[in-house]
């Protein structure tokens, strides 16, 4: 089997990286999330933690769309 050209392993490697993103990226917007919910159940002001529960949203549009990109130029056209 011949080895794959440099820019085919690359663009495997980017795409696999970009999918860890994403997923880690959805792990910390749940976290946020859960926490935010025990503070609001314990009576605390969570102003704080919303702000950076949309500022962790905003970074997992951000690795979502790359991811999509990648994915999109991975596949061969036709």
């Amino acid at each position: 089997m011949a080895p794959e050209s440099g820019i085919f392993r690359r663009m495997d490697d980017d795409l696999v990286f970009a999918r860890e993103h994403v997923r880690r990226g959805r792990e910390i917007v749940t976290a946020q999330e859960r926490l935010i919910e025990r503070q609001k159940a314990l009576h605390f002001d969570t102003t704080d933690a919303e702000c950076t529960l949309g500022i962790f949203i905003s970074s997992l549009k951000i690795f979502e769309d790359h991811y999509s990109l990648l994915a999109k130029k991975a596949v061969p056209s036709s």
